[in-house]
């Protein structure tokens, strides 16, 4: 994992201790799409806008920034997304909209930079649908199994590698990812999948020692 933080906050005299603890941990999954567009400087301004107004609407912060609304819309729907900011519905006298809310100045996203293999993007999706049918039941489980691709499903059941290509099985991992996040919520679904992902860890690490 590499690490990314940002903040609004000057980093001088700080460990890194001090800098992570009272950080919120965010791990891209995925689309990394928000990690470029954290990199850019006017979308920075718009979080920095949340920070020292609190809640407010696409439409006013994009007055203050002097970005498009869409622009400005789009890049908080997907802040929203990643739990950078929270959003609640306004029912306004004409129109009703959306309000953000920035959830700290300071947060820290971790990327992965070698991407797991196809068996192992597997092996995840099978712990996740295993682990969503103890919590939700067969019923929800069997509902994000349908979701998939038929060769993917059946490699993911008969642990049998149908010679499946690499994008169904990218897009099948997008489709448990989402359905986690429907049934569980974007936090809790990024808790489950650092769960399952140390518990994978782990077991390839005890497999490795007794090889040794």
């Amino acid at each position: 994992m590499r690490t990314i933080l940002f903040t609004s906050a000057p980093l001088n005299n700080f460990t890194k201790n001090e800098i992570m603890g009272d950080a919120l941990p965010l791990e891209i999954n995925g689309d990394r799409k928000i990690f470029s567009e954290l990199g850019n400087r006017k979308r920075m301004e718009i979080l920095k806008y949340l920070h020292q107004n609190g809640w407010s609407s696409s439409v006013k912060i994009a007055k203050a920034v002097k970005l498009h609304t869409a622009i400005v819309s789009n890049f908080l729907a997907l802040c929203a997304d990643y739990g950078i900011v929270e959003k609640r519905f306004v029912r306004g006298k004409r129109r009703s909209f959306y309000e953000y809310k920035l959830k700290t100045p300071e947060f820290y996203i971790q990327v992965k930079v070698f991407e797991d293999t196809d068996e192992q993007k597997i092996k995840k999706m099978r712990e996740v649908l295993a682990y969503c049918e103890r919590i939700f039941g067969k019923a929800r489980a069997e509902a994000m199994r349908s979701l998939l691709d038929e060769r993917v499903r059946q490699w993911i059941e008969e642990d049998r590698d149908g010679n499946v290509p690499s994008s169904k099985i990218k897009a099948a991992e997008k489709q448990i990812y989402e359905a986690l996040v429907n049934l569980a919520g974007i936090q809790n679904a990024k808790k489950i999948l650092e769960k399952i992902e140390e518990e994978m860890k782990n077991e390839e690490d005890k497999i490795r020692n007794r090889g040794l």
